[in-house]
């Protein structure tokens, strides 16, 4: 599509061009557009040079150092019904709002306002923090928590 877009402008810049070969205006815009299209032509070389490239940048982490935690809490304070996919939000949102924590290693799950955490992090007092802020969630009855807490390791090979 882009392609055909470009022969089409440039059919056109070349049209113009042989009506008003004197005009400076004109071969300025046409150099403009062609330098556009160049640009755009290098920008989608990279992308599609990206979606062929099947390898990725990896650190292998070593089994050293797992543990699970696990734990069922139940909020005994008067939690009112609310949606479950409000919970599921409202979780996320606040775990997002901690500069220290990182929702991309949490899997957040609500049934009937019992709160599912399934994930990884890398000190037990993070996995203290995620569990708070899903505890103290309007409409969290329960909060069961299943999560791998790691250390960080570099390894070279």
């Amino acid at each position: 599509m882009k392609s055909s877009l470009l022969f089409s402008t440039i059919f056109v810049i070349f049209s113009l061009n042989l009506v008003a070969k004197d005009s400076y205006d004109l071969n300025q815009t046409a150099k403009e557009i062609l330098d556009k299209a160049y640009k755009m032509f290098e920008e989608s070389k990279k992308i599609i040079e990206s979606y062929s490239n099947p390898t990725q940048e990896a650190i292998p982490q070593t089994e050293k150092g797992f543990s699970l935690y696990y734990k069922v809490i139940k909020n005994s304070a008067n939690v009112e019904e609310r949606n479950d996919f409000l919970i599921i939000t409202q979780i996320k949102y606040k775990i997002d709002l901690e500069k220290e924590l990182s929702i991309g290693d949490i899997l957040v799950k609500s049934n009937g306002g019992t709160v599912e955490l399934y994930g990884k992090t890398d000190f037990k007092e993070k996995a203290d923090k995620i569990i708070d802020i899903a505890l103290k969630t309007k409409g969290a009855k329960k909060v069961v928590f299943y999560l791998i807490i790691f250390q960080r390791e570099v390894i070279s090979l």
